[in-house]
């Protein structure tokens, strides 16, 4: 699940959620929001993710 992948990756890359959500440019509480998956990305921030952690969008 997107959630799960993203909170993993995150912690992986041993970001904290204020520093990859000023990466991506959104809120914290944004960025929380997809990891809870109460909202999904729009596809161009998937797009920054996958840049972000050396992934294809597929994984």
């Amino acid at each position: 699940m997107f959630c799960d992948n993203l909170v993993s990756l995150r912690k992986l890359h041993d970001l904290s959620q204020e520093e990859l959500a000023d990466r991506l440019q959104v809120s914290r509480q944004t960025l929380s929001k997809y990891e809870t998956g109460e909202s999904l990305p729009d596809i161009e921030r998937c797009k920054q993710l996958a840049e972000i952690f050396g992934v294809s969008l597929d994984d």
